[in-house]
């Protein structure tokens, strides 16, 4: 009796913890239907609006050559700008004052994250314009893109809670059933 009084407190404790799931995205920046600029990014599916680099869980950018990781944007201090907005499942685009390709002024972003001397340094902007331009600083590649794809990955993901909840009530209707006390078999024959 002590283990199913355990068992029970255990069940309750799960029951009231809500487990978090992640929402994952792919992106894709295509030009004339290849792919020039790929992604993802995933954050706690309990947050809602628009999100930023601080938001995410798990972030990768694939661009002309290079590959950064949410780390990577962590260490990158100039431009760092990323919004997405979960209602509407867009980047979201916002202006950036500093040096893109050879100019400097102001700039609109949707996806960005850059050291401060640019040109052979990590980093990374890409504008949201119609027929929108990108750069990648360590190899100064410039380029362009006429779609953006945005895709919701998979479904969710259990947490450990829920698979806890889920063993812990298979193994209460297992000793349930061994604990039940055997009745005898009662076999009636109609006459």
């Amino acid at each position: 009796m002590k283990i199913l009084s355990k068992l029970l407190a255990a069940s309750a404790a799960l029951a009231v913890s809500q487990p978090a799931t992640a929402a994952e995205f792919v992106f894709s920046f295509d030009l004339s239907g290849s792919p020039v600029i790929t992604g993802g990014f995933s954050f706690n599916d309990s947050l809602t609006g628009v999100l930023g680099y601080g938001d995410l869980d798990a972030f990768s950018i694939s661009l002309a050559g290079q590959t950064y990781d949410l780390a990577d944007v962590g260490s990158l201090t100039n431009f760092q700008y990323f919004a997405f907005d979960t209602s509407t499942s867009t980047f979201v685009s916002a202006p950036i004052t500093g040096v893109f390709g050879s100019g400097t002024g102001t700039f609109t972003s949707i996806l960005s994250a850059a050291t401060p001397g640019l040109n052979g340094d990590p980093g990374f902007f890409i504008t949201p314009t119609a027929g929108g331009q990108y750069i990648e600083y360590i190899t100064s590649i410039q380029g362009s893109y006429d779609t953006v794809t945005i895709e919701a990955v998979g479904g969710a993901v259990p947490e450990p809670a829920s698979w806890g909840m889920m063993l812990l009530g298979l193994f209460a209707v297992g000793s349930a059933m061994r604990h039940r006390p055997a009745r005898p078999a009662r076999v009636s024959f109609a006459l």
